[in-house]
């Protein structure tokens, strides 16, 4: 949730032409559990300090995660 909070998600642009790249809807995982395999997107932060609060959160968890 804090990453909705703190980025804008958007599509992926395409280098070449600039349009947009939408995702194929159609392209997840099969079985029990159905998620998106991966995809490009465009992360932009909300606003200019954010980046730093994410960060510290991240380190904050890291020892959480090592295990």
């Amino acid at each position: 949730m804090r990453l909705l909070w703190a980025f804008n998600f958007e599509p992926a642009t395409n280098p070449k032409t600039g349009d947009p790249e939408l995702p194929d809807v159609w392209h997840y995982t099969k079985g029990m559990v159905a998620a998106p395999e991966p995809f490009k997107c465009k992360l932009t932060p909300r606003w200019p300090s954010v980046t730093g609060l994410i960060h510290q959160d991240f380190l904050a968890s890291a020892s959480v995660f090592e295990r």
